[in-house]
């Protein structure tokens, strides 16, 4: 099969994350690994090749990165062709906060037609914030430097549902 993974990642979380999705299942599969931030203006994804499709978003502050939102408002309907998996990266602990950062990330319709929508977690990468990011994660986690919550786990899980 020939599986694309779209994302955009604001620090190298989320790329890591669809990187290593596509190492899992790169052993049965084609796949195709895409940044939507690098896509030139005009040009449009290939849509047509792909026998699956798969959508990772970064959550920041508890709203998608707005460039993966503004893609999946514009290509909803070429997604919905064919299967479709979903995760979104954050750092969220609570459960019932990680449901609100998912139907934040992705429409109601893209989550109802995925067949599957998982949320595996995510890192604060110290280094590539900017001063105001790091005061509001020291506020609001009362600690510094780099922290790591990546779900590998669930991770393997996700890509055996392929």
């Amino acid at each position: 099969m020939r599986t694309t993974i779209f994302y955009a990642s604001k620090y190298g979380t989320t790329a890591m994350i669809a990187k290593e999705i596509a190492d899992l299942i790169s052993t049965h599969d084609q796949v195709q690994i895409v940044n939507i931030d690098n896509l030139k203006q005009n040009v449009i994804p290939d849509f047509y090749t792909p026998e699956r499709f798969v959508l990772g978003v970064p959550i920041y502050a508890g709203k998608p990165i707005l460039s993966m939102k503004k893609f999946c408002d514009a290509y909803t309907f070429k997604l919905e062709e064919k299967p479709l998996y979903l995760f979104v990266c954050g750092m969220e602990l609570s459960s019932e906060k990680q449901q609100a950062e998912i139907e934040a990330a992705f429409s109601e319709r893209l989550r109802n037609t995925a067949q599957e929508v998982v949320y595996l977690g995510g890192a604060f990468r110290w280094g590539k914030m900017n001063f105001v990011e790091r005061l509001i994660i020291k506020r609001k986690t009362g600690k510094k430097g780099d922290m790591e919550n990546i779900r590998h786990r669930a991770i393997k899980k996700f890509a055996s549902k392929f």
